[in-house]
């Protein structure tokens, strides 16, 4: 990855994280907001029913809470990002010799020799001496 697509990369997430930090504040403050409404209208309920919805009420906003400990992780996350955007050390000098066939078990792959073999069997479809060939 290059520096340029590392910090696009960096920018893209902060962005998500942003987004996400105010998808997260607009609906607690939805949840509140209507909340209190309730909390307001069930003053007027009548016998235990008024305590019973005002303490599940309050439940919901103990729970919304949670919001303010999103709140803290996704600016720690938006931090961490951040600084993903500066200095990019890539892997210099490597020898790439270990990637050029891939993940395989030692001895398990064929030799290139065997693979040419087999390839040049499949595609040799002009055998003069193959009476069948129907081209």
């Amino acid at each position: 990855m290059t520096k340029s697509e590392a910090v696009t990369v960096s920018e893209d997430l902060d962005l998500e994280l942003a987004a996400t930090d105010n998808e997260i504040g607009v609906a607690f403050d939805r949840i509140v907001d209507a909340t209190t409404r309730l909390m307001d209208i069930a003053v007027d309920l009548p016998g235990e029913a008024a305590g019973a919805v005002h303490e599940a009420l309050g439940e919901i906003l103990e729970a919304a809470a949670a919001r303010d400990i999103a709140g803290q992780r996704l600016s720690n996350a938006r931090k961490a990002v951040r600084s993903l955007s500066g200095p990019v050390e890539l892997p210099s000098g490597r020898d790439d010799d270990c990637l050029l066939n891939g993940p395989q078990r030692a001895g398990a792959a064929p030799s290139q020799d065997a693979i040419d073999a087999m390839f040049s069997d499949a595609l040799d479809l002009d055998d003069p001496e193959d009476e069948t060939d129907s081209r």
